[in-house]
């Protein structure tokens, strides 16, 4: 075996190019390039990987283009915030208009209001990144930092599990002439779309519902004047369900192209997708914009609302995640993030069992931790996108709820969770909660907590999403000078192997010269500007441990001598 983990699918599995047959349309365009967000993140860990796609070419266009707050932290944590902030831009308000267009507009709305950063939210409002652009940036990375490529027009015939590895035969179209190879991998991760062949082969249910009724017709294209203010998204008809047109611009300064989407029942799809012409002529139509004049096409095709989701996310020694696991709306923005979530969950714990840190037991609850979330996610954006086709453009609609952003998501009542303020308890909150609302327990998100100072050089001034690893787990330690840690931060053995970093953080009162880094403690910062003991609720006397999983969630809370040991004894046994 080659790799460990073969990766299938890093791009559309149906890429809907207008030129294809109309058939190819019907059941929704896939967005899933979550096979690249895992490859980084298991590579990130040491663990190989092969990256394969049935596409001949990679992905054209904008497509899943909403990133949300809880993805830009993820990216923090990968390190690779700063590229992705330069790419991305503001999503634009959204002007809903009269078809035809009138003198005044009816509304604008923000899709997701504007906010401000905060220490406790650093990066609170949503941007857009193009799907072509947002996947070629995760090649360049794989490329640049770890020799890894993607293997076009390259599929998954079939796959066999076997008790300490799996079979796949692939099928590798060279020069048109097609070769067949058969390899064996320890694990095998289907990030292969809607129409997943990793997830049929499991023989997985795939339950829900296909809205033949909402077809939408949606591609990008330049507009080569009468569209000048890229500040703003315009939205010409009276509903989705009779007649609309959007027309979004891509976020690249300078760029003149658009995304487009087009839907009604009033509308024939087939003939607006039939070519460029007959889109314009319908485009018109609809707005009554003739002054508009467009370009070259981009791409076009056509979609339907899909919405399912797999009855479990693995079985055995494969996994599935993204479009593969569950296909949405566009209804906030969830779909594309919600993958990324699947993967940066799935990965650091399928690190560990390869590495023989812990049993594979632990791969259990990728499915036990993702599945409650997707459903609510499935729930809310379904009762979103009902409420938008509905009252879009008659002036009730105000834009998506906050949790849409994806800051509260949680793993509550997790099994590899620990809280010892509420063991036992049988009820958790809301897995795709707010996170507003300022309760902190075991399987929340880890807060940030900017100013820390460096006891090593009290030059050094980090915050804890500069600590936090997806590599390690982050046991952060709350305590006073004179507590004794000791029994508190007892790790186990296993925790040698490089996988867990211990941190003190005094209370903001201590002064940085009289505190010193001592054993089993890694690295120890004082709390200057009270961020950490606040967001953390730390307010009584005595130590405080929180254990910070690799994907940015609190794995535990303990104040107990040997919470640590009952953490991560359960956690790598």
């Amino acid at each position: 075996m080659n790799q460990s983990v073969l990766i299938v699918g890093a791009g559309p599995s149906g890429t809907c190019h207008f030129l294809r047959r109309l058939r190819s349309f019907l059941t929704g365009i896939p967005f899933d390039f979550k096979g690249l967000m895992l490859a980084l993140a298991l590579l990130r860990n040491g663990i190989s990987v092969r990256i394969i796609t049935q596409e001949a070419n990679f992905v054209v266009g904008q497509r899943g283009a909403g990133v949300m707050p809880r993805s830009l932290e993820i990216y923090k944590f990968m390190g690779l915030l700063p590229e992705i902030l330069a790419m991305a831009r503001p999503i634009p308000a959204m002007q809903l208009l009269s078809s035809p267009q009138g003198e005044a507009p009816i509304k604008t709305v923000n899709l997701n209001k504007e906010l401000s950063d905060t220490p406790f939210y650093p990066y609170i409002n949503p941007l857009i990144l193009g799907q072509d652009r947002h996947e070629g940036f995760l090649r360049k990375h794989l490329l640049e930092e770890y020799n890894v490529t993607v293997e076009l027009a390259t599929k998954l015939v079939y796959l066999e599990q076997h008790p300490d590895y799996v079979t796949a035969q692939i099928l590798k179209t060279v020069d048109g002439k097609e070769v067949t190879e058969t390899a064996t991998f320890e694990w095998l991760v289907g990030a292969d779309g809607a129409h997943s062949t990793v997830r049929k082969q499991l023989g997985i249910p795939f339950r829900g519902v296909t809205r033949e009724e909402q077809i939408l017709l949606i591609g990008d294209i330049q507009v080569k004047k009468g569209l000048g203010d890229r500040n703003i998204w315009p939205l010409w008809g009276n509903n989705w369900l009779e007649k609309m047109a959007a027309m979004r611009p891509y976020e690249i300064d300078g760029d003149d192209r658009f995304t487009f989407m087009v839907g009604g029942s009033e509308i024939d799809h087939s003939k607006a997708v039939s070519s460029r012409e007959e889109f314009i002529r319908t485009f018109y139509e609809i707005s009554g914009r003739t002054d508009i004049e467009f370009g070259e096409l981009v791409w076009m095709g056509l979609w339907r609302p899909n919405i399912r989701m797999a009855d479990r996310f693995g079985e055995g020694r494969v996994f599935i995640v993204g479009d593969a696991a569950h296909v949405h709306t566009p209804a906030g923005g969830q779909g594309m993030n919600s993958g990324i979530q699947d993967s940066f969950n799935l990965a650091w714990k399928l690190a560990l069992v390869q590495k023989g840190i812990s049993s594979a037991s632990i791969l259990d609850s990728y499915t036990k931790e993702r599945l409650p979330v997707i459903d609510r996610v499935l729930n809310n954006t379904t009762t979103a996108f009902d409420s938008w086709t509905k009252d879009g453009n008659n002036g009730q609609w105000s834009g998506w709820d906050f949790n849409v952003r994806q800051l509260g998501i949680n793993y509550q009542g997790s099994p590899i969770v620990l809280d010892e303020r509420y063991m036992g308890e049988v009820t958790h909150s809301d897995p795709y909660r707010s996170g507003d609302d300022g309760l902190l327990r075991g399987g929340d998100r880890a807060p940030e907590a900017p100013g820390l100072i460096s006891v090593n050089d009290i030059t050094v001034t980090q915050s804890l999403f500069d600590i936090f690893k997806p590599t390690h787990h982050t046991v952060l330690a709350f305590a006073d000078p004179s507590d004794n840690q000791g029994e508190l931060l007892k790790v186990p053995g296993a925790c040698a192997n490089n996988v867990v970093q211990v941190v003190t953080i005094y209370p903001q009162s201590t002064p940085v010269t009289s505190v010193s880094i001592a054993k089993p403690t890694h690295h120890a910062f004082v709390d200057a500007e009270g961020y950490a003991y606040k967001h953390y609720n730390i307010t009584g006397p005595g130590a405080t441990i929180y254990i910070i999983r690799p994907d940015g969630y609190i794995g535990a809370y303990t104040q107990s001598e040997g919470g640590v040991v009952d953490y991560f004894e359960k956690l790598f046994a």
